[in-house]
């Protein structure tokens, strides 16, 4: 960052980017970065590793995140391909990024999960949840009441939990 913003460099110091975003990301392992700028009609881009930018044309985007990306549009959001193409309808107060193939979601005031074809893998019905990590899922149904999941949608502990945190590293 300089004091005109964040920039991009290659591998070998060369300028990808100049230090004019606002804000700016790492590289997912899609090989693309989310970036914003200050200006224009759309402000959220995506960056490939060739420096070139992607204008999705979507005011809002997340995270590039196993081939797709959440996007905003008329105050829903949805998923998009990495062309703009739209993948999941616009229907959600809020999408967070896929992890395990799978992404958390707002819908009715609710956290659910859905897959890449759009269909629900847990239902929306807990107040609170976390991305899948190494396939597993916590959340709350009432406050105070963790439970895990797996990434398919089957709770997995019977008991609920006061405090709990993901797995952030399986031992065997």
């Amino acid at each position: 960052m300089t004091s005109t913003g964040w920039g991009y460099l290659d591998s070998t110091f060369k300028k990808l980017i100049p230090p004019i975003a606002k804000h700016a990301w790492p590289f997912t392992q899609d090989s693309l970065a989310k970036v914003e700028f200050s200006s224009g009609l759309s402000n959220s881009y995506l960056l490939k590793s060739n420096g070139k930018l992607i204008d999705l044309k979507y005011k809002k985007l997340g995270f590039p995140s196993e081939g797709l990306i959440a996007a905003k549009y008329k105050n829903k959001w949805g998923y998009v391909n990495f062309n703009g193409d739209i993948i999941i309808p616009f229907q959600y107060k809020m999408a967070y990024d896929f992890h395990d193939g799978i992404a958390m979601v707002e819908y009715n005031n609710r956290i659910g999960y859905i897959n890449k074809s759009s269909e629900w893998v847990i239902q929306p019905i807990l107040r609170y949840g976390t991305n899948s990590q190494n396939g597993f899922i916590l959340s709350q149904r009432v406050i105070g009441n963790w439970v895990f999941f797996s990434k398919s949608g089957t709770q997995l502990t019977e008991k609920t939990y006061l405090n709990a945190k993901p797995f952030e590293k399986i031992m065997d």
